[in-house]
């Protein structure tokens, strides 16, 4: 019965919506010896809703080769 009541409360009301505006500026990723990507993408999740950015190319260090933007 409390299923029935909580349905005709909602009835006439819209859900919220609301956006975000999420942006990066420089990302540093450390990898090993055994692995280092080829690219990179970016993810953002909250709950069931995502947003991926397009891929980025890999670029190493000069000093440490296996950290790179």
């Amino acid at each position: 019965m409390t299923s029935v009541w909580k349905r005709l409360q909602r009835v006439g009301k819209k859900a919220s919506k609301f956006q975000f505006v999420a942006s990066f500026e420089e990302l540093i990723l450390e990898s090993c010896k055994k692995w280092q990507p080829d690219k990179l993408r970016v993810m953002w999740i909250r709950r069931n809703r995502h947003h991926s950015t397009k891929f980025h190319s890999w670029q190493p260090g000069i000093k440490n080769p296996y950290r790179g933007l």
